[in-house]
C-alpha cells in the first residue's frame, strides 16, 4: 500500500517523490513518457537562485545547496559551478535593486557590480550604448 502518489517524473516531481521516500513515505512516481522526459529534457541544466518571487527563490536556493553537496550525498558529482551574471539598469534600475535587497535577506549571496568590475570576471564583456549598468550600493 502506497503513501503517496506523485504525478510528474520531471524535475519537481523526481525531487517531491525523492524527499518524501528519504522520510520514509512508500512513494510511487508516475510518468507517462518517461522519467525527464517533458520540460525537463528541454531544460538547459541551469541552477541558480536569482528570481523575483520569494518562494521561487527560496525552493532555487535550496536546490542550489543540494546540488553543492550532490557528490557527497550520492558519490558522483554532476554539478559545476559557472556563476550568474545578470545585466540590467536604465528604467530596472529601482526593481533591480530590490530584487538583489530581498535575496539577500533571504542570505542568497547575490551582488550588485559596477560596470568595470562585471568587465574584470567576463573579459571582452561590453556595455551597450542604450544600457546603463547599475553602480554598487554597498
Amino acid at each position: 500500500m502506497l503513501d503517496v502518489a506523485v504525478i510528474g517524473g520531471g524535475s519537481t516531481g523526481t525531487s517531491i517523490a525523492y524527499h518524501l521516500a528519504r522520510r520514509g513515505y512508500r512513494t510511487a512516481l508516475v510518468e507517462r513518457r518517461g522519467i525527464g522526459a517533458g520540460m525537463t529534457a528541454l531544460s538547459t541544466g541551469v541552477v541558480r537562485s536569482f528570481y523575483s518571487v520569494p518562494e521561487v527563490a527560496r525552493m532555487a536556493a535550496y536546490s542550489h545547496n543540494y546540488f553543492l553537496r550532490f557528490a557527497e550525498e550520492h558519490g558522483v558529482d554532476v554539478f559545476t559551478r559557472c556563476g550568474l551574471l545578470v545585466v540590467g539598469g536604465g528604467p530596472d534600475a529601482d526593481a533591480i535593486r530590490a530584487n538583489v535587497e530581498m535575496l539577500r535577506g533571504m542570505g542568497i549571496g547575490v551582488r550588485l557590480l559596477a560596470p568595470d568590475e562585471a568587465g574584470a570576471l567576463v573579459p571582452g564583456l561590453s556595455r551597450p550604448k542604450r544600457f546603463s549598468m547599475l553602480p554598487p550600493t554597498s
